[in-house]
Parts: C-alpha cells; sequence; structure tokens
C-alpha cells in the first residue's frame, strides 16, 4: 500500500515535470577512511528501495550478490539467514553488487561483515543523487580482509579518487573500470565446482 500511495505521487510529480535534487556534487578528501566510514548516517527507509529484489547467485562454486536497492538491514539478515542455515558465521560470496549504488543509507557495516567479498561493484554515474557514497565505499575497504577490488562501471570525478594510487596501497585495495566505457566492464569469476 505504501508504494502504491508513493508511486502515484511520484508518476503525478513527473507529470508536472518535477525533476531529482540537483545539487552540487561536493568532494570530501579521502585521506582517513576510518574518519568517512564513521560518518553518521540514517538507514533507508524509502517504500520503492524496500520493495527491491536483491538475489543470491550460486553458479559452479562463484557465488555473487545482486543487492539492487535493498535495505541493508533486510538484505544482510536474509545473508545472513542463509549463513546460519549452513552452519557458517557470514557468507563469503566472490562478487557483490553493493546495493542502491553504494549509498551510505544501504551499505552498512553490518551488511558487509555477513557477506564479505573479493569484488565489490557499483553501477552508477552518479549523475542525480551523487552516488557512490564515500561513507559506503570507505565500509567496504575497511570491513573487506583480503583486499577487496572496487569495480566501477563509470570513471567519474567521483569514483576515480578510488583509485588514487597511495590510497590503494595505505589500505590495500584496488580500483577497476572499463577499459571502453561504451562496453563496460567484465569480472569472470572461475568456477570452482
Amino acid at each position: 500500500m505504501t508504494l502504491e500511495r508513493e508511486w502515484s505521487e511520484t508518476i503525478e510529480q513527473a507529470r508536472r515535470g518535477w525533476q531529482a535534487d540537483m545539487r552540487p556534487d561536493v568532494l570530501e578528501p579521502l585521506g582517513d577512511l576510518a574518519a568517512v566510514a564513521a560518518h553518521e548516517t540514517t538507514d533507508d527507509t524509502t517504500a520503492p528501495n524496500g520493495s527491491s529484489i536483491a538475489l543470491l547467485i550460486e553458479h559452479r562454486g562463484a557465488r555473487a550478490v545482486l543487492g539492487a536497492d535493498a535495505f541493508g538491514a533486510v538484505l544482510g539478515g536474509g545473508l545472513k539467514g542463509v549463513a546460519d542455515h549452513r552452519g557458517l558465521r557470514a557468507l563469503e560470496v566472490d562478487a557483490f553488487k553493493l546495493p542502491h549504488h553504494a549509498s551510505r543509507r544501504n551499505v552498512t557495516e553490518a551488511l558487509l561483515e555477513v557477506a564479505p567479498a573479493h569484488h565489490y561493484l557499483v553501477s552508477t554515474n552518479g549523475d542525480t543523487y551523487h552516488h557512490p557514497d564515500d561513507e559506503a565505499l570507505a565500509r567496504v575497504v575497511l570491513s573487506a580482509p583480503d583486499g577487496p577490488t572496487l569495480w566501477f562501471n563509470y570513471r567519474t570525478q567521483r569514483t576515480a579518487r578510488w583509485a588514487d594510487p597511495q590510497l590503494c596501497e595505505r589500505y590495500g585495495y584496488s580500483a577497476r573500470f572499463p577499459a571502453d566505457p561504451e562496453t563496460g566492464a567484465v569480472l569472470e569469476l572461475p568456477a570452482t565446482a
């Protein structure tokens, strides 16, 4: 019911020519990722994002989470349930497409702890809502135990900062971008079963 009401309101706003908040994108320094990650944020509570369908895909031993726009607590709870059912403390995955384009309101420390990954994917050009949020990516880098790889489908002023060689070396991660923006990035996960 909430989604239906919000959907109708959104459609009406679109008919009247409503546009998203086009505030300027202000980029803060990334030097101390612990301080960036610690910025207080509120959880996402929007009905459209709460209705997202996230997926855990397992094929031939490879495992990926496609986080859609899911709430961090809901997605984390579901992944924790799978881990518990399998007798695991955490459900390690090969690739994790971060929820809501790596929004600080959806990427929580608890979510990252329950599903640590080797590769974290961010799918957005950031034009409208300025995602990915620095807080979300800082949480990813600080929580991943084995030097994760951040995959971006666009090289923008916001995402290119995460490929700074000094930052990558200091925090032990890497950043990847498409070689050709027209074709996108390809991440191949090895089959282990």
